[in-house]
């Protein structure tokens, strides 16, 4: 049984850039005028140029239109445009207009709105990306899923310009795809599907169903989600449910047992890739102060060896083989080094081999580091060879797979998040299995150690350990 609850209200942002009016205007045409969303649009457009698109936009609908010009707290059934000249963030629900950054990319820049909008909205966000070239709007599309938001991208085949929506398919970060005018009346099934569906309560029959998806979902892929929190589980799950407008738990199993595709979206929604390069810069930057003396300490071993379980579309590998060769440069001194950067799913696994990734993945890099490390193919950045030749990508089981031995650096960050207190204490015992004497264990910055008499904390808040001495010969 579910508990009765208000419809949830939406915030919806939609990024378009070239060729995108049209798309604009076909969408805003077909929505609902009383869903009770808000929404703001972030249209690609020259900065010294005034923009009409409020005035082209309100002749086609019944919804206010308004262009921002200052801080807003948003109504319900209006249309917010972002200026040319101009970024905008959600923070707590308010619109807040910004100078744009001083990056590169086009503005007003869709993955800022973006992932602004996941950290503010979560399961309330709605991300729309409509025709345009480019990549932006990728990477938040990647937040708003993870953030158990709603992610839509325009059918390629219907946009004027397919580079923006094409490229978010492409990285898994879309879940709906149709063309514009069919995209709003999604938007207006999601909020019928919505009428009395509330949290789930501990029903019985709820519980044996969410036990029935985690069985079949092994029984499909392999993937053994017993030791993941349920809590993150469920939430996946009610995600699902609520883009097919599924109320109960055991409505959503019967529907896997017959939709193969939507057992993989489902493991896809679990295993999703939140990742950029040097995550968290700061927790990097201690790091490098540690890598040296690794280094000189273990010189007599002929290469350091890093281990990135985990490894999702592998811009922590190649921020960690940057970060290894800055270190080489700055003792004067070769030491070979090699990654081994493994995960679950072959999709992320593709990109991370082929090391390419858009302008806007690599906005908050230094010039110096894309110049050094980076060439442009086409529209896009790729990793220079000599880097991705130090890395070794495969496909490996961190719970059920033997580790990988002999390392001197395991870099598992934002992962143990998704395991019980049981899975992450095993978890721990490989990486010490795996370290050598001394060696470094770098986790995310919510994350922790648990076997705290195996390692010694080196730094708290980036969350770097170093491996006790150990009988064990390594």
């Amino acid at each position: 049984m579910y508990e009765k609850d208000d419809r949830e209200k939406y915030f919806v942002a939609v990024g378009a850039s070239a060729g995108g009016l049209k798309a604009l205007t076909s969408f805003i045409t077909h929505l609902s005028p009383d869903l009770g969303y808000n929404y703001i649009v972030a249209q690609h457009a020259s900065p010294d140029r005034a923009s009409l698109l409020m005035e082209l936009l309100d002749e086609k609908t019944e919804l206010k239109v308004l262009t921002l010009s200052k801080d807003t707290e948003p109504e319900p059934n209006t249309i917010y445009i972002i200026p040319s000249n101009s970024d905008a963030v959600i923070n707590k629900g308010v619109i807040k207009l910004l100078p744009p950054a001083e990056t590169v990319g086009s503005k007003p820049n869709i993955n800022r709105l973006f992932n602004s909008l996941a950290t503010s909205e979560g399961s309330r966000a709605v991300g729309i990306i409509l025709s345009g070239t480019g990549t932006d709007g990728t990477s938040g599309l990647i937040a708003i899923k993870s953030a158990e938001g709603i992610t839509i991208a325009q059918d390629p085949s219907t946009a004027n310009y397919n580079g923006m929506p094409l490229t978010s398919i492409q990285a898994h970060a879309v879940d709906i795809v149709l063309p514009p005018e069919i995209i709003a009346e999604k938007l207006q099934q999601i909020c019928e599907g919505n009428l009395g569906f509330s949290k789930q309560t501990s029903n019985p029959t709820e519980h044996v169903a969410y036990h029935q998806i985690i069985t079949l979902a092994q029984q499909k892929t392999g993937l053994d989600l017993t030791n993941y929190k349920p809590s993150t589980i469920s939430r996946r799950i009610h995600r699902r449910m609520k883009l097919h407008q599924l109320k109960l738990m055991q409505a959503y199993y019967d529907f896997l047992k017959n939709n193969e595709s939507e057992i993989e979206e489902l493991i896809q929604d679990v295993l999703i890739p939140v990742t950029e390069f040097f995550r968290d810069s700061e927790s990097f930057d201690q790091l490098s102060q540690l890598v040296e003396k690794t280094f000189s300490e273990h010189i007599d071993d002929g290469q350091i060896r890093v281990w990135v379980p985990g490894c999702a579309t592998g811009q922590e590998a190649y921020s960690l083989a940057i970060m290894l060769e800055k270190a080489e440069i700055n003792m004067g001194h070769s030491l070979p080094y090699q990654i081994f950067a493994t995960d679950l799913d072959d999709k992320s696994l593709h990109t991370a081999r082929l090391g390419r990734y858009s302008k806007e993945s690599l906005s908050r890099l230094p010039v110096d580091v894309v110049q050094n490390y980076f060439t442009v193919q086409g529209d896009q950045f790729q990793v220079k060879e000599r880097i991705r030749n130090r890395i070794t990508f495969a496909k490996h089981n961190l719970i059920k797979e033997p580790p990988f031995s002999r390392i001197h650096i395991v870099s598992c960050r934002n992962l143990l998040i998704y395991f019980n207190a049981e899975l992450q204490k095993q978890v721990n015992d490989v990486f010490h299995y795996s370290l050598v004497n001394r060696g470094l264990l770098f986790l995310g910055i919510s994350e922790a150690v648990s076997n705290e008499g195996l390692f010694t904390c080196l730094s708290k808040s980036a969350r770097i350990y170093q491996k006790k001495r150990s009988a064990r010969t390594t």
